[in-house]
């Protein structure tokens, strides 16, 4: 009875540790800073009080990554700005528009110039993606960048 007890624990908590590697997140803060505490974190830009037209690119990088269907897809990695709402992250497959789904777009924001930061992330699915909104104003700063395995590649920090 030990023994089975203990190979139940161990295959749910292999099971609960597996399910929550591969769920995307949802503005998630991966730090101890107050993601959320500022005005529209959280929020995708929208028609509302940060139309998302009105955001533009600050600082944009191009990149190749090796997609989920082991092909290279070239990507374009950019961090939007509007200086009323703060700035998101944006990737896009330049090519195909899929097999990138093995990746995963952030937005990494600073505290106050601090060296804290949070980092909101969402998955990228049909070769595209975006972040909700990081508030970089007063202050702080952000970055955009995109994972896909073990690759990194990030934009500077505006």
């Amino acid at each position: 009875m030990k023994i089975l007890r203990k190979a139940l624990l161990t295959t749910a908590v292999a099971a609960a540790a597996l399910s929550f590697a591969t769920a995307p997140a949802n503005a998630a803060p991966l730090s101890s800073a107050p993601y959320g505490s500022y005005a529209h974190e959280g929020e995708f830009p929208s028609s509302g009080p940060c139309p998302h037209g009105s955001f533009s690119s600050v600082r944009r990088v191009f990149t190749s990554v090796i997609g989920s269907d082991g092909t290279s897809h070239p990507m374009q990695i950019d961090l939007m700005y509007f200086g009323g709402c703060g700035a998101e992250a944006e990737v896009r497959d330049t090519l195909t528009n899929s097999g990138t789904d093995n990746c995963t777009v952030f937005v990494d924001r600073s505290d106050d110039g601090g060296a804290t930061w949070v980092n909101e992330q969402e998955r990228v699915t049909y070769g595209s993606g975006e972040t909700r909104i990081a508030n970089n104003l007063n202050g702080r700063l952000a970055r955009a960048a995109l994972a896909c395995g073990s690759s990194l590649t990030r934009t500077g920090w505006f």
